[in-house]
């Protein structure tokens, strides 16, 4: 059995066309091992988490090696590791896993972007740095832009905190640090142009795995020794026990004024998928930035403890920026209709 872990590098359904396997969310700490404990006897490590929960641990997937399981790395935490273990044995495959294992790259948030949840694909809502600097080396290749600007861009989108950085954001950044009438071309070029190194890093990884099996050639690892330590089998117990890590906000219990405006986000974002408004990347850019500035969440160093104080993840933040801006174009739309319904609200809301 072929296990791939993949979130926003790729879809499954895409993935699919490349390589028939079992396809799970982006890995985190112990989900290597579950999935040898399941049967496995090659794995593909495309996407993973970061921050959220414990990512993937080394020794686990030395651990997977040492039981005779191929394990390719590429594209985001695939690569990281990748990079890491290939000495060991884990193979890695792109221009991104050579970049961190030649020395080129070294920093985490080169691969690193928010998305979304399952039930929506995991679509990326930020984009990873190695394809900016993709996208933006084609753009002076094109001749859309110059060197200065190029340079231009990658420094501002370098500078922007990973969960921070878009198109848009970068282009904001750069503003008067570059040519105004190629930044204004490269703003215009930029949406059917774009590339992702991530993306093709991960297909030559599926077809690389496909290749291997198709003629039963598995890669050998090197010999090693893996050691047992306590760690190891703190994550093994783990891991059967099926514990997530992480921590959950407590929760007052909701009372009938909670439940009242719960059931108004209910029917303001089910009129605002009726009425077909749809948020881009820009437009969830731009809700994430309102809605740090209306809780006074402009550090990073705020956002987190509100995040963890909430049991707030990455991905649900974006959904809860993305809500509250189409709760706000709700209100708007809505607004005369909602100023001659508050003479029955104030009837029906007195007691006496």
């Amino acid at each position: 059995m072929i296990v791939v872990f993949l979130g926003p590098t790729l879809t499954a359904a895409e993935a699919r066309t490349e390589l028939d396997a079992t396809y799970l969310p982006p890995a985190a700490q112990g989900d290597i091992y579950q999935a040898v404990r399941r049967g496995a006897t090659a794995i593909g490590l495309i996407d993973g988490y970061f921050r959220q929960v414990p990512s993937v641990w080394h020794k686990e997937i030395l651990w997977a090696i040492s039981e005779g399981v191929a394990v390719y790395g590429s594209a985001s935490m695939g690569a990281l590791r990748a990079a890491e273990l290939w000495t060991f044995g884990m193979v890695g495959i792109g221009e991104i896993f050579k970049a961190y294992r030649d020395g080129l790259l070294s920093d985490d948030d080169e691969v690193a972007l928010v998305h979304l949840e399952a039930e929506e694909d995991f679509r990326p809502a930020t984009v990873a740095m190695v394809d900016i600097r993709t996208t933006v080396a084609l753009a002076e290749r094109s001749g859309v832009i110059g060197a200065k600007t190029h340079a231009a861009l990658v420094d501002a989108a370098k500078v922007l905190w990973y969960p921070d950085r878009t198109y848009p954001g970068m282009i904001r950044a750069a503003r008067g640090r570059c040519d105004d009438e190629e930044l204004a071309a490269f703003e215009q070029w930029w949406r059917p142009h774009r590339t992702s190194r991530k993306r093709d890093d991960a297909i030559a990884m599926l077809r690389r795995i496909k290749f291997d099996a198709d003629r039963e050639l598995w890669p050998d690892a090197p010999a090693f020794h893996l050691e047992r330590t306590a760690l190891f089998e703190d994550l093994i117990r783990s891991a059967r026990a099926g514990n997530a890590a992480g921590s959950t906000a407590a929760a007052r219990q909701p009372d009938e004024r909670d439940r009242d405006a719960a059931l108004v986000r209910v029917l303001a974002l089910d009129e605002a998928r009726r009425l077909q408004y749809e948020i881009d990347d820009a437009g969830l850019y731009d809700a994430v930035l309102r809605f740090r500035a209306e809780r006074e969440l402009i550090e990073p160093s705020d956002l987190n403890r509100w995040m963890a104080a909430r049991g707030v993840g990455r991905a649900r933040l974006l959904r809860l920026a993305a809500d509250e801006a189409r709760i706000a174009w709700v209100r708007r739309v809505l607004a005369s209709e909602v100023d001659a319904m508050l003479t029955d609200h104030a009837a029906v809301a007195s007691r006496k």
